[in-house]
């Protein structure tokens, strides 16, 4: 357990092949952790659809919509966005997973690099709707706080995997160039 929570510090020292070895698969944890996320919110669309549809609607009812024909029109294409984005859920799972893969056998700088990268923009981005929200200038979407604290905890932590991964398949490459 002590080693695993050392990769939540992905600027302690690197020492050895073992540690950047470690460091880089913890990458690959990351996004088997973002394909549990992507999959859960797929499973939760075709378990729970009244439940997502009644959320989806509150969140569009939040929205200022000065031609009603605009809003029933919108209102009418929850069903098709529910399809589209738990299919969209799978297929990021899938692809997440296999990224896992190919990060835990081949230990690469550029997956880590890349999720480090989007991940840091999601916190960004995180931050910003929060402002938004609180300025009034975008509506609040209706999610269970247990979900929204777990989900930004999941993101926090494959962020700094991803940095650690980036770093110890970097020391890794620099190890067998010299």
């Amino acid at each position: 357990m002590i080693r695993f929570l050392s990769l939540l510090n992905p600027f302690a020292r690197i020492a050895d092949e073992a540690r950047a070895e470690t460091l880089a698969r913890g990458s690959a944890v990351a996004l088997v952790l973002g394909a549990l996320v992507s999959a859960w919110g797929a499973i939760k669309i075709v378990l729970w659809p009244d439940e997502i549809r009644r959320l989806m609607t509150e969140g569009m009812a939040a929205q200022p919509h000065p031609d009603p024909e605009a809003a029933r029109m919108a209102e009418a294409m929850i069903p098709g966005l529910m399809n589209t984005s738990a299919i969209l859920g799978l297929l990021i799972c899938i692809s997440l997973l296999t990224l896992a893969f190919v990060q835990w056998r081949r230990l690469t700088r550029l997956i880590p690099a890349i999720f480090a990268a989007l991940g840091l923009i999601g916190l960004v981005m995180m931050f910003a709707s929060q402002a938004m929200v609180a300025s009034g200038l975008a509506p609040d979407v209706p999610q269970p706080a247990a979900e929204l604290l777990v989900n930004r905890v999941l993101n926090v932590i494959g962020l700094l995997l991803h940095i650690g991964g980036y770093r110890g398949a970097r020391w890794l490459a620099q190890a067998r160039t010299a």
